[in-house]
């Protein structure tokens, strides 16, 4: 749509002087809410020239950006909020904050799209500035799950991923909810593997949009773990210790994923299954795992024991001629042993999986993405395994 107007010829002294207005452009259209309207306006008289571009949004907020945490400007949700990139930061980011006085825990959700063109992210940080999730996709929607649980202020930033990719509109949708209980969202509340084929779905539960299992593994014993999913996706997968420190990770590009580990002890370990890009479902296979039970070395030792001395105490019996007594003992010398396994293996019988709630990492740390391309870099990678440039 274009429309010209005539400036008055005869507007005294100049259109600054005046309060009233020397023209007015009146433009009526129907559109649904959430539309964003880009305008240009040109200004051309015989003393000067002014154009102007500038975006109205219809049926949201618009909010003037902060420049830090510090000048961060205040919100209240749930609202939806739109606004432009690159902002007033030192990097063209965004600083927004609210405040959550709730009583009892929520869950908030965070759905930021613009144009296709651009690629914006977005993180969310709590009263003492410290990262709590982040939304880095390569798609043009981030979409933010987090759970909040202390009342105070929280901060919203929303950046640019590059330069290039830096000068365009967005919209941004704030809701909560009464939080709720999600299987596998962190470390501690990872989902415990317990057979040798787990299927999942992502985007998943976590801060991040993957989703954490939790496995107990031998020492000494070499494992191996295989990743699939359908086409159009290319998911990885990460390993981590009972601290949390990464030990083994796969992030090749493509829908399958292998990974072998070996840990040095016994112990409990988790997995993240990581999203970079596409949705759907994943299967998790670790072959062996939870179909033959693992038996301490002392319980092998212990059957060997009670062989030796049975076998010398059925010898001893039948050189005194004692042979129903020694067939007896042999009888027992045998079932014993069968026995003793059949009782270790229904002990550790595995056969499903299930959520506890047990002491594990808490800290979270956003994850080291390659600059180019988004990809997940493993603990001390230098060449990005998906675009192939140098990262460190």
């Amino acid at each position: 749509m274009t429309d010209t107007v005539n400036y008055p010829s005869n507007c005294p002294s100049g259109y600054t002087i005046y309060p009233e207005t020397p023209f007015i452009i009146n433009i009526s259209e129907t559109t649904p809410n959430g539309t964003i309207i880009s305008f240009n306006l040109d200004i051309r008289s015989p003393v000067a020239e002014y154009s102007e571009g500038f975006v109205m949004f219809v049926g949201s907020t618009y909010v003037v950006p902060g420049n830090s945490f510090e000048n961060a400007s205040r919100i209240s949700i749930p609202i939806t909020i739109t606004g432009n990139l690159p902002g007033p930061g030192r990097n063209g980011e965004i600083y927004l904050s609210f405040d959550f006085e709730n009583d009892s825990p929520i869950d908030l959700t965070i759905n930021l799209t613009y144009d296709p063109t651009v690629d914006f992210d977005i993180d969310i940080y709590d009263g003492d500035f410290r990262l709590i999730a982040s939304g880095f996709s390569t798609e043009p929607t981030e979409i933010v799950s987090v759970y909040c649980s202390v009342p105070g202020k929280y901060y919203i930033v929303i950046y640019p991923f590059n330069v290039s990719k830096s000068n365009g509109s967005f919209i941004m949708t704030i809701t909560y909810s009464p939080a709720s209980f999600k299987r596998g969202e962190s470390f501690r509340y990872a989902i415990t593997i317990k057979g040798e084929t787990t299927v999942g779905y992502l985007p998943g539960p976590s801060p991040f949009g993957s989703i954490f299992y939790k496995i107990k593994l031998s020492g000494g014993v070499e494992y191996t773990f295989h990743l699939t999913a359908g086409n159009d996706t290319d998911f990885d997968i990460f390993i981590y210790d009972s601290s949390g420190d990464e030990v083994a990770y796969s992030n090749e590009i493509g829908t399958n994923e292998t990974v072998k580990y070996k840990p040095s002890s016994t112990g409990t370990f988790y997995i993240e299954i990581w999203r970079y890009k596409g949705s759907g479902e994943f299967v998790l296979t670790i072959p062996g795992y939870g179909k033959s039970s693992f038996i301490p070395m002392w319980i092998i030792y212990l059957i060997i024991a009670i062989i030796v001395v049975v076998s010398v105490l059925v010898l001893l019996l039948w050189l005194k001629g004692k042979k129903n007594t020694a067939k007896q003992i042999l009888k027992v010398v045998l079932i014993v042993p069968l026995l003793i396994l059949f009782l270790v293996s229904r002990g550790k019988k595995e056969t499903a999986s299930s959520t506890e709630e047990t002491a594990a990492p808490t800290e979270i740390h956003k994850p080291r993405l390659c600059p180019y391309c988004k990809a997940r870099l493993g603990k001390n990678q230098k060449i990005c395994p998906k675009c192939g440039r140098r990262v460190g």
